[in-house]
């Protein structure tokens, strides 16, 4: 039984991998185009228009959170939206921020000041920045997170659907998958 994100990568039962030909890459990078802008709108929207404190906040969020993600039992806790994560967030500091966004150290730590003053993010006792407890929770949050949702899945659906990529088949173990062969 797979424990790790990677391992139930590689036991999928299926997987997009690319087409050998080659021959629909302008579509991919159109797709991608139109999915990146959409979700780029959708990420200032939630912070006045200011791509750096969405940068900042999305890279705080990823690097307090990642290590919550690599065992199955992680996926299954922390998956669910309504888990408050709270006190598992790794947090981490203006320099790491810098490092993650390519950002410039000064501008990483006045937009961290604005993010917690505006109570988005909060420090933890040694003072490093995590997301405030909770936040995802909390309207316009949870409409953005149900839109972008959408946006991914509008994204895949397409790819899929113009055969952007080949879908194999890991494995047929399983009656109903392999009866859709």
């Amino acid at each position: 039984m797979p424990t790790t994100v990677d391992e139930i990568l590689k036991n999928a039962f299926l997987q997009l991998v690319p087409r050998a030909d080659k021959s629909r890459l302008r579509l991919l990078l159109g797709f991608f185009a139109e999915y990146s802008l959409r979700v780029f709108r959708l990420r200032i929207s939630l912070f006045d228009g200011d791509i750096e404190m969405a940068t900042i906040s999305d890279a705080v969020g990823f690097n307090s959170t990642i290590h919550m993600f690599s065992t199955l039992r992680d996926l299954e806790v922390f998956s669910d939206l309504t888990v408050v994560v709270g006190d598992a967030q790794q947090g981490c500091t203006a320099q790491m921020i810098a490092d993650i966004t390519g950002l410039p150290r000064e501008t990483v730590r006045r937009k961290l000041k604005k993010l917690v003053e505006s109570g988005y993010l909060t420090t933890t006792e040694d003072g490093r920045y995590i997301h405030r407890p909770g936040i995802l929770l909390e309207e316009p949050h949870v409409s953005a997170i149900f839109e972008l949702e959408q946006i991914t899945l509008e994204f895949i659906n397409r790819c899929l659907a113009t055969r952007v990529g080949d879908v194999k088949v890991i494995r047929a173990d399983d009656e109903d998958a392999s009866a859709g062969q």
